[in-house]
């Protein structure tokens, strides 16, 4: 019995074969992200007005649907959001900057990700912001 199932199992299969296979081309939904830069790297404290200096980055997107609307800045203190004007842009370079405290020695610890319209969040990239 075992056997005669074994053998109507791969007939079956076998017959799959026959039929033509259209494979559709997947296209990924969520945006990806390459090459963060950022500057400085580092501050010493109470360094910049009132305390903070401004760190400038970029960073390169690739999103096949066009979709992105935002950057965020992820701390463990919280997220900075970035509205961004990427509509129908596939790909690109995002500049952004942030202003950061330099009242307390630390060092903090970032990641970068982009969002799409319809949520989908992209790879994340970090780095670090050292107050000496």
């Amino acid at each position: 019995m075992r056997y005669s199932v074994l053998l109507l199992s791969l007939l079956l299969l076998g017959g799959c074969s026959a039929v033509k296979e259209e494979v559709a081309e997947v296209i990924p939904q969520e945006p990806t992200i390459s090459a963060l830069i950022y500057s400085p790297k580092e501050a010493v404290q109470f360094q910049g007005l009132l305390d903070y200096v401004r760190v400038d980055g970029i960073v390169d997107f690739e999103d096949m649907q066009g979709d992105v609307t935002r950057l965020e800045i992820v701390t463990l203190s919280g997220t900075v959001t970035i509205p961004l004007d990427t509509q129908e842009k596939k790909h690109g370079s995002i500049s952004f900057y942030v202003n950061v405290s330099t009242k307390e020695i630390k060092k903090t610890y970032f990641f970068v990700q982009v969002v799409d319209v319809k949520g989908n969040v992209s790879n994340r990239l970090g780095g670090v912001f050292e107050v000496k």
